[in-house]
């Protein structure tokens, strides 16, 4: 696999693209949930906040990938752009609840 290399780039390519495949698939797998009443029997489902956020932990996998076989520069990448969408996060849902105390 050519994005399974040493290099700041491909880490950054897989930080972006694994919160934004796992997001997609928690928002859709939380819409069928809440739409399909036999299931969920009353369920309100995520908030947007907690989709987001097990969105960004995805990254830890490939964190751990790239740790263990010793891959600086793709870790370096792939933090880089988990701390991009932390920081998206905290700007999006963090400052409302520091506002609520």
């Amino acid at each position: 696999m050519a994005l399974l290399k040493d290099k700041f780039i491909n880490g950054a390519a897989i930080g972006l693209s694994i919160p934004l495949i796992i997001g997609g698939l928690l928002y859709l797998f939380n819409m069928l949930m809440v739409n399909n009443a036999t299931i969920s029997s009353g369920w309100i489902g995520f908030k947007p906040s907690t989709i987001m956020l097990m969105a960004i932990c995805g990254n830890l996998i490939p964190t751990a990938i790239g740790n263990k076989r010793r891959w600086d520069d793709f870790i370096r990448g792939l933090l880089v752009m988990t701390m991009i969408f932390c920081l998206i996060w905290f700007f999006m849902y963090g400052l409302r609840a520091l506002s609520l105390s």
